[in-house]
């Protein structure tokens, strides 16, 4: 299983690994990933650790790629 989401703009994939644990990671956002037990945990971890991803990279002065899509609220 396989599936393609979006958070915030941000594609990634969350997959069901050999053991079946759930692996979310954002395509554009190097080591950001996350795990869960269900897809909804990694969902919701994903979601965290891009939250997370970004507050680091900004602290560091890294440049933070932009998101695949633009998100109006």
């Amino acid at each position: 299983m396989k599936a393609k989401i979006s958070i915030n703009g941000y594609t990634g994939t969350v997959f069901q690994d050999e053991d079946g644990t759930y692996i979310g990671i954002i395509d554009r956002l190097p080591g950001c990933s996350s795990i869960g037990d269900t897809l909804a945990e990694a969902y919701e971890e994903l979601y965290d650790a891009l939250y997370s991803w970004i507050e680091s990279a900004n602290n560091a002065g890294n440049l933070i790629p932009a998101p695949d899509e633009i998100v109006l609220h």
